[in-house]
């Protein structure tokens, strides 16, 4: 073989060393000089003694016990470091010559100009046994990365158990290192699967899995629980929405923070949950959310968690979660009443279930104003039927009691007269008789009359009472719907330039500006277009 002068070529470096000319030796997994081309173009590279340029191992060569050359100083005689190091990768070279097939979980990763820098590392009893380096270039990054997401639907991560194909060098500079080429993106999916898988299936077994779906869900939501993290990237969103509810005084929001992510992961949102829960008893709440929003999807896995399932089966209000991933599910999402893609998503289904109510009690008041005015007209109608019935009885009775004494009179002026004809002898014998006979009759009849006239008149003047104080009752109710009382009351009647009331948003919207009457004057506003910033 003929002797060649190896080079000690980072790998970042490699094309420059080949632009310049430099080859590949396979079998000793190191760049030298060809035949032909100067070695000043590669001092750079060079180590540091020239006996390098024969092969860095020979077959059956010990590294570790190379007898010291003789007839050298003390300052001659070894090795350099980097000669050394270039001797162990050619034996690992040797003993490893193709990939190796890995399984670890990554502890530490970087990303520098597309090239992954990880630390992959083994643990055992919670002991970490194992630990090495490992670089995915560029150059296969792109088709590794794109695979591994397309299967599992995330990306490499911290925390991420992985089956990765590497081999393994060691430079001379960097120590011992494993260089990926290739990723079995099975290995993470059915890690993550199996354990979500397991968690599901005893939630089933234990009769848990549904239990918080049958809850009843409430109509009207003015108090609500929100457990998030801290700084998560949806809180802000939430709030934004739910400040001018609360603001507005249309629903209050209790905030409670846990990590999601981590090892504290756990025991954090199991103290958070538990200080919900006591804080219900004392003043409940109608609703408890679950948020976080965006983020990595490998920090799902520790939303996945069997403890964490179980609270929320056994949590006493309905639950809904707004975790962030529109693709992947935790077993959170499955085991809560509601789950929504994103924090967003929830805030807006809560304003909506408020803007439904305020909608249909606005309808229920209206229906409401609608059946007591009917009644109210209704009412007056029959009090006016029931007065001209009184006043046609009353003057029907007086007629006919007149009549009737006008024919007593009748009567009894004949049977005078012919008293007084047949018995003209007789008239001052019973003038007096008569007199007395007719002044009783009349006064009987008058008393008849009284009696009469007071049966009536009380009776009627009852019913008017009577008529009288609902209609005040009813005259009562439709004062106390009046616009001007519910000014008093703090609310407002909007209406547009021309003075024509508004009453939806769509309407408000096309207004250049809108006149707001409150129970003490009038203010012009001009209305704010833009969705996000409005209430409804």
């Amino acid at each position: 073989m003929t002797n060649r002068t190896y080079l000690s070529v980072p790998f970042p470096e490699k094309d420059a060393a080949k632009q310049l000319g430099a080859r590949w030796d396979g079998a000793a997994r190191a760049w030298y000089i060809p035949d032909g081309l100067e070695a000043d173009k590669f001092a750079r590279w060079l180590p540091t003694q020239k006996s390098s340029q024969t092969p860095l191992l020979q077959s059956g060569e010990d590294i570790f016990t190379l007898p010291l050359e003789a007839g050298k100083t003390e300052q001659e005689k070894g090795i350099s470091l980097s000669a050394l190091m270039n001797k162990a990768n050619a034996a690992v070279s040797a003993a490893l010559p193709q990939s190796v097939w890995v399984k670890a979980e990554i502890t530490e990763l970087n990303n520098r100009n597309g090239h992954l820098y990880l630390t992959l590392a083994e643990s055992v009893g919670g002991q970490q046994v194992a630990q090495a380096r490992a670089t995915l270039w560029a150059n296969q990054a792109v088709r590794l990365l794109a695979q591994f997401e397309t299967v599992t639907g995330q990306g490499l991560q911290v925390g991420t158990a992985v089956l990765l194909a590497v081999e393994v060098g060691i430079h001379a500079r960097f120590g011992l290192s494993l260089t990926i080429v290739d990723i079995d993106p099975s290995f993470t999916l059915g890690d993550q699967q199996a354990k979500l898988q397991a968690i599901r299936a005893q939630l089933q077994a234990s009769g848990l899995y549904g239990r918080n779906k049958q809850l009843q869900f409430p109509n009207d939501l003015r108090r609500i629980a929100v457990l998030s993290p801290a700084q998560a990237a949806g809180l802000g969103d939430f709030q934004a929405d739910a400040k001018l509810l609360a603001a507005h005084q249309l629903c209050q929001f209790d905030y409670f923070y846990a990590s999601f992510q981590g090892a504290q992961t756990q025991s954090e949102m199991l103290a958070a949950l538990q200080a919900i829960e006591q804080a219900h008893q004392n003043n409940p709440f109608d609703l408890l959310v679950i948020i976080r929003g965006g983020g990595a999807k490998q920090d799902l896995m520790f939303l996945n968690d069997i403890a964490l399932a179980t609270r929320i089966c056994h949590f006493p209000i309905a639950v809904a979660t707004g975790i962030g991933h529109e693709r992947d599910d935790t077993i959170l999402d499955e085991v809560a009443h509601r789950r929504f893609d994103t924090p967003s998503k929830v805030i807006a289904f809560i304003r909506e279930q408020i803007v439904q109510g305020a909608l249909q009690a606005q309808t229920s008041w209206r229906a409401i104003s609608q059946v007591s005015r009917l009644r109210l007209s209704q009412q007056k109608e029959v009090i006016e039927a029931n007065q001209q019935q009184i006043r046609a009885q009353a003057q029907r009775q007086i007629w006919g009691q007149r009549q009737a004494i006008q024919q007593q009179q009748v009567r009894m002026t004949q049977a005078a007269q012919r008293v007084c004809l047949s018995q003209a002898a007789q008239l001052n014998q019973y003038r007096a008789q008569v007199n007395y006979i007719a002044t009783d009759k009349l006064r009987q009849a008058r008393n008849n009359l009284t009696r009469l006239h007071e049966g009536i008149v009380p009776n009627a003047q009852n019913v008017i009472s009577a008529a009288h104080r609902q209609l005040m009752s009813y005259h009562g109710l439709v004062i106390s719907q009046h616009p001007q009382r519910l000014l008093s009351l703090g609310y407002m009647m909007a209406r547009d330039a021309q003075g024509k009331v508004i009453t939806t948003r769509e309407q408000a919207l096309q207004q250049s500006r809108l006149i707001l009457q409150f129970k003490d004057g009038t203010m012009q506003v001009v209305p704010d277009n833009h969705p996000q910033e409005t209430l409804f």
